[in-house]
């Protein structure tokens, strides 16, 4: 079990991660990316979004994805990842954005 200070830092750098990841690989500007608070949001030129934030009182990453529907993460000590049953969330948003918008996002 995580303290809350673990649960926020491993949050944070996952959050952090993915949207340096996104805005790295989306050369022609595909998404709109924004963090701010614990939130990240992607907003594709189609309208289609992603909400990714923290939930503090859970431990647990949510995403909202326009793909899949809602997800939520859990920190894996053993992996080191976060995951919702087998499933890792880099792994799952990566496997979105190729499909949607064909960029190859790595985390």
């Amino acid at each position: 079990m995580s303290t809350d200070a673990q649960f926020a830092s491993r949050a944070e750098s996952a959050l952090t991660a993915l949207a340096d990841a996104v805005e790295e690989a989306d050369a022609d500007a595909l998404f709109d990316v924004d963090y701010q608070e614990g939130v990240l949001t992607l907003v594709y030129t189609s309208g289609a979004t992603y909400v990714i934030n923290k939930h503090t009182a859970s431990g647990k990453i949510w995403m909202s994805s326009p793909v899949s529907g809602a997800h939520y993460f859990v920190y894996d000590d053993a992996a080191q990842r976060w995951k919702e049953d087998t499933e890792a969330l880099e792994s799952l948003l990566a496997a979105e954005l190729k499909t949607l918008a064909g960029i190859h996002i790595r985390v």
